[in-house]
């Protein structure tokens, strides 16, 4: 493997990111946290609307739900459906979140199937010998990538319940925040959500709580590669925050792919990842390997300029890679498939021809063939 840089200097050597990444790809030391940026153009709600849609179904005022509305203001209204709707039991109240959940989704497989992001995505968990990712944090509670995958022939079991037995899977996927499956699908969900403050409040409060030991695990035994959350979830950057103070002398902890400065680890208490999936208008579409497509924090030479906000990151040992259109999240993620595949190949040649030196010759002599070299003066017989 190439020598490990710190955060910062990974964070503005764009290449040398991708080129770790896919060492780490290699070496099966890469693991993947998600959050509902993945899920972007696929119909699922926005965290406000999944609060006003739940809202909604139980008859109570929807007036304070919209897109400005503040993290305490939704789990606040989160608690009250909660509650209303655990009037008429358990399964009422799973129903309802599972119809706000997947009310909009009505994509056919082949849309899945060539969904971009879930493609590349996919392109790293599946199975290859220039490695892959088998193991999956995720704070969305759908079972959108388990059905990708599973559409694949691969065999993706999510993790809701813990501890428990863990049988030999394709992927492994940890779902902390909760399961609702689609209707139509034949696997449980769990008996608990994260979705309010009264929910977030209560597993906080436990004195063990397993999901932390099973993020912590992930943090510490792997490298991370977040996408599609906005770091807001204020335990988990406790974790990030230990981590990275134990970690910073031997490695990063991880990678987190941004679209924006705002996505970074804020100080509010959210629980979801950011909102903005996609809706606002963005930017033409640019090639990853054009140091401008960075964005506005590409200097001179294409040095990435690391800003006061991406230091809070920096600081807890976490790389930001920033992208201003998140449509270009895919092709940088099959850039580390393919740095992987191309390291992998030119392996695999120098153990087969280890003596052959591919060099370019020097200019104006070219290597001799064998046997063309003029002959040289005779030496008499004696």
């Amino acid at each position: 493997m190439t020598p490990w840089l710190d955060a910062e200097g990974y964070a503005r050597d764009r290449e040398a990111s991708v080129m770790k990444l896919a060492e780490l790809l290699r070496a099966g030391e890469l693991c993947l946290f998600l959050g509902a940026g993945c899920n972007d153009k696929l119909g699922l709600p926005l965290w406000w609307q999944l609060a006003k849609k739940c809202r909604e179904s139980v008859s109570l005022p929807v007036d304070a739900i919209n897109k400005g509305a503040s993290t305490e203001t939704l789990l606040e209204k989160l608690e009250e459906f909660r509650f209303k709707a655990m009037e008429s039991g358990e399964e009422f109240f799973f129903a309802k979140v599972a119809e706000a959940l997947y009310g909009g989704f009505h994509v056919e497989e082949n849309a899945l199937v060539m969904h971009p992001l879930l493609s590349a995505l996919g392109a790293m968990m599946m199975g290859s010998k220039r490695g892959s990712v088998r193991e999956v944090l995720t704070l969305n509670f759908d079972n959108v990538l388990e059905t990708y995958l599973g559409l694949h022939g691969f065999v993706a079991r999510p993790v809701y319940r813990y501890p428990q037995l863990l049988p030999d899977n394709d992927v492994t996927i940890y779902h902390p925040h909760g399961f609702v499956p689609h209707p139509t699908s034949e696997a449980n969900r769990s008996d608990f959500l994260i979705l309010d403050q009264y929910s977030y409040d209560k597993r906080h409060g436990r004195d063990w709580n397993p999901w932390l030991e099973v993020t912590r695990r992930l943090i510490e035994s792997k490298v991370f590669l977040a996408v599609g959350l906005s770091g807001k979830d204020p335990i988990m950057r406790e974790l990030l925050t230990d981590a990275g103070e134990r970690l910073r002398d031997e490695r990063p902890s991880g990678f987190w792919v941004l679209r924006s400065k705002q996505e970074l680890l804020d100080t509010s208490a959210d629980i979801q990842p950011n909102e903005d999936n996609g809706n606002e208008t963005q930017p033409t579409v640019k090639n990853v390997d054009d140091p401008d497509a960075i964005g506005n924090n590409t200097g001179e030479g294409g040095i990435i300029e690391i800003s006061d906000i991406d230091m809070n990151m920096v600081r807890r040992n976490i790389v930001p890679l920033h992208f201003p259109n998140f449509d270009m999240c895919p092709s940088f993620l099959l850039d580390i498939c393919q740095t992987a595949a191309r390291s992998m190949v030119r392996q695999r040649q120098h153990q087969a021809h280890p003596h052959v030196v591919r060099s370019a010759p020097v200019s104006g002599t070219g290597p001799v063939p064998p046997g063309s070299q003029p002959p040289g003066p005779s030496v008499p017989s004696s």
